[in-house]
């Protein structure tokens, strides 16, 4: 295996965090860091580069900021879409702007919450630059895996290619069926006040509209794609409309998922006031598949940083699914890459491995409001910028989003054709970077 050596006067945790990302996601090489002038250059490693405000004849240079060396969480490093080079010297730092993405800097301190306490994609350096839908830290570190190759003639043997995560998160498994009786008549008596026959009807259909789970695990199998669920066991509450997880119907269902793929924790938006909840709901979801849970997803996707990943920590948590927008489709970090969570607290590097999600059904048609063609050709658009960069993208649809009464009509046609669209670019060779 290559080694790529790196020269810097100023060798920080942070910096060692993101050449970890760069050499074992794009470089797949080792890397050691010197601020020994002499050594760099008399080094016989075949990959070279410099990370300083030296000047160097014949070695590609990333220019280095201030940026670690006076770390402030208000600091904004710059960032572009492009990372250019002008006689092998870089156009900006991308390492310093690298780690502001990766380590969700900017979603630490004071800032405006949105009704659910969560960070707004508004609020953040990607969306106000346009480029949330472009993951501009793989660009960079791609550009950069080009330039390392043609200047030292050499092609560096990664393994990078397209994937596609298909995930559910099951907040209900049914709208209507089985539930308690206080529960159901509440409704029925608020449907029936508000005259909404529509819904009225459908308490009587033989099939309850959120029980769709045959459907998915047909769908998949069609396809031959793999299914990640979240099933959220909580304690009922406001905003946790969950079902009694110890009742026959919800362990059938839940265990069935639990054969065909993955299942993790879908952590209860009350967990994010009692963190305590989280492990005695992995718990509960623990005994009705029979098996450890080390997967999680928040309901509401209500990430707040540090605490939500302490948290999770804690509870044996190992991959999280959250980190995307509820509110808008794209890159929270800037990539389609998996990577380790940097605990900005504590400086170092975690073992929590984070999972960007990228597309999910409420964000395309309640939040960006887009219609059908419209949903499709912004996936579209999403899947193929990952493609680019032999990353990821993760769709998150729920159970629930195939019930035409709450306006879902159409949107399993959606569905599938993402799915689909997705599994063929999955089976293609990847497009030149």
């Amino acid at each position: 295996m290559n080694t790529l050596i790196v020269y810097t006067l100023s060798d920080s945790p942070k910096l060692e965090y993101v050449l970890g990302f760069l050499c074992y996601k794009f470089l797949y090489c080792n890397y050691e860091i010197t601020n020994d002038r002499n050594y760099f250059l008399e080094a016989k490693e075949v990959l070279k580069l410099n990370y300083s405000q030296d000047l160097m004849g014949d070695v590609i240079t990333i220019p280095q900021s201030e940026y670690f060396k006076n770390f402030e969480i208000k600091q904004i490093p710059g960032i572009e879409e492009e990372l250019n080079f002008n006689n092998d010297q870089g156009s900006f730092d991308i390492f310093a702007a690298a780690f502001y993405l990766l380590a969700r800097v900017e979603e630490y301190g004071s800032f405006e919450k949105d009704a659910h306490g969560r960070f707004s994609s508004n609020k953040s350096i990607l969306f106000k630059k346009d480029l949330l839908e472009k993951p501009v830290v793989d660009y960079w570190f791609c550009k950069l895996q080009k330039e390392l190759e043609s200047k030292y003639k050499l092609e560096l043997i990664t393994d990078s290619k397209f994937e596609f995560k298909s995930t559910v998160d099951i907040d209900h498994i049914y709208a209507y069926a089985e539930k308690p009786l206080f529960v159901r008549a509440g409704s029925f008596f608020r449907d029936l006040i508000s005259l909404n026959l529509q819904r009225l009807k459908d308490r009587f259909l033989k099939t309850d509209p959120y029980d769709s789970f045959e459907f998915i695990i047909a769908l998949h199998k069609k396809l031959n794609l793999p299914l990640q669920s979240f099933i959220l066991t909580a304690k009922r509450g406001h905003f946790d409309k969950s079902f009694d997880c110890s009742h026959p119907s919800f362990i059938n269902k839940i265990s069935t998922l639990a054969k065909f793929g993955n299942v993790g924790i879908h952590p209860s938006y009350a967990s994010n006031y009692i963190p305590a909840k989280i492990e005695n709901e992995k718990s509960d979801l623990e005994k009705v598949i029979n098996l450890k849970v080390t997967s999680s997803r928040q309901h509401f996707v209500r990430l707040e940083f540090p605490k939500t990943y302490k948290s999770l920590l804690k509870v044996g948590i190992k991959d999280d699914f959250s980190m995307g927008y509820p509110d808008r489709s794209g890159f929270r970090a800037g990539t389609s890459k998996a990577f380790r969570w940097y605990d900005l607290d504590e400086d170092k590097t975690t073992s929590l491995k984070v999972h960007s999600f990228q597309l999910m059904d409420v964000t395309l048609k309640n939040y960006e409001k887009l219609s059908k063609q419209a949903a499709l050709d912004k996936s579209e658009v999403i899947i193929e910028n990952t493609k680019k960069v032999g990353g990821t993208v993760c769709l998150i649809w729920h159970n629930s989003s195939f019930y035409n009464t709450e306006g879902w009509s159409g949107w399993q046609e959606v569905y599938e054709k993402i799915l689909s669209m997705a599994n063929l670019k999955n089976n293609n060779t990847l497009d030149s970077k």
